[in-house]
């Protein structure tokens, strides 16, 4: 077989197709694949209870992490950062058609106009968006400062989420993305909020960002508890 690049025609009529998919087959398959799964569920009342009080919410996840919460809340309006690479506009695609609204941005392309629009919404009223910290590109599992300013800037509660799985595949991607194998057992977690003080970002940001992190991995080790309990 030959080892040869495609041209820039034949690689952009990939990308459609890619595209396509993504937008048009996924959402008709992941029905069938969630309900395969033997999924539980932790602790789902404390975004309920935030909204229920009015709060605007951050969702955060690691990206490897996206799959399963991203169906769990189709139809329900959140908007979600994505990236302004190529790969951005297939997740785009799906996301819009499982009922979320989407933001294009990241670190390194877009990323200041993105922040403006979500800090917007979320100071606009109450508002639900959804933060990978460590994506588009990672380091994996190390989060950046946007997810941290925004909640200092907006006063918006941080919600995380964590998944694990009984069985799972592991995907060779720089995030290793999470993918359970149809009948295992899941636990997707929703942690203890992180309800901070406004504060200058650049006084507090770092000591934040590590409460992040801490607050993830703790909701991911109850997870495992409940998973192997």
């Amino acid at each position: 077989m030959s080892s040869a690049r495609l041209s820039p025609s034949w690689e952009r009529l990939r990308f459609s197709t890619l595209s396509l998919a993504a937008g048009w087959l996924a959402p008709l398959v992941l029905p069938g694949y969630f309900t395969s799964l033997r999924t539980r569920v932790l602790h789902a009342d404390r975004p309920e209870a935030l909204r229920q009080a009015g709060r605007s919410i951050i969702f955060i996840l690691w990206h490897e992490h996206l799959l399963l919460p991203l169906y769990l809340h189709r139809g329900q309006g959140i908007t979600v950062l994505v990236s302004q690479h190529r790969d951005g506009e297939l997740v785009s695609r799906l996301l819009h058609r499982l009922g979320y609204r989407t933001v294009r941005g990241s670190s390194t392309r877009g990323g200041g106009a993105a922040y403006r629009r979500l800090l917007n919404l979320l100071l606009s009223g109450r508002a639900e968006v959804a933060i990978t910290p460590d994506g588009p590109l990672g380091p994996r599992r190390r989060a950046h400062a946007g997810a941290g300013r925004l909640a200092l800037e907006s006063g918006a509660a941080i919600v995380p989420i964590s998944v694990v799985g009984s069985r799972v595949r592991r995907l060779n991607s720089w995030d290793r993305f999470l993918l359970p194998l149809p009948a295992s057992r899941v636990v997707i977690n929703y942690g203890q909020p992180l309800c901070w003080e406004p504060a200058p970002p650049r006084e507090v940001l770092t000591r934040r960002l590590a409460e992040l992190q801490a607050a993830l991995q703790a909701a991911e080790q109850e997870a495992l508890a409940w998973l192997h309990g």
